[in-house]
């Protein structure tokens, strides 16, 4: 098996992954941690606030929801952030607004874009 190198140039045989970079992939591992952390503070900084005695207990509960809440919206930017950047890198999937598409069996007139197959006519009482 020969392994992979992946360069900014793409070289026939190579796979292409959509995949986002591994730097992109561990800073948004980093930032779900870290809002983790700060919502556990919050968290237990809020039950503090409200509470007038020795409340352990309920600190751990308001620090652990706290993190939950953090570490969790912040995956979903996180997530929604690495799609959009793989989407942007793999480039456009049609052709632009406004440019219709070439009819069945015409080739397309912009490089990589396939032009659709010819399918079954569909007959009048189909449509």
């Amino acid at each position: 098996m020969v392994p992979i190198v992946r360069t900014i140039f793409a070289v026939p045989g190579d796979r292409i992954s959509a995949l986002p970079s591994v730097t992109a992939r561990v800073v948004a591992f980093v930032t779900i941690v870290v809002s983790g952390l700060l919502g556990a503070v919050i968290g237990a900084g809020f039950t503090g606030i409200g509470c007038t005695e020795n409340c352990v207990n309920l600190r751990g509960v308001g620090a652990l929801f706290g993190a939950v809440a953090g570490a969790g919206g912040i995956s979903v930017v996180a997530v929604l952030a690495l799609r959009a950047m793989a989407e942007w890198r793999a480039g456009p999937g049609g052709p632009p607004p406004g440019v219709p598409s070439p009819p069945p069996g015409v080739p397309s007139p912009q490089p990589g874009v396939p032009s659709p197959q010819p399918g079954p006519a569909a007959s009048p009482d189909e449509t």
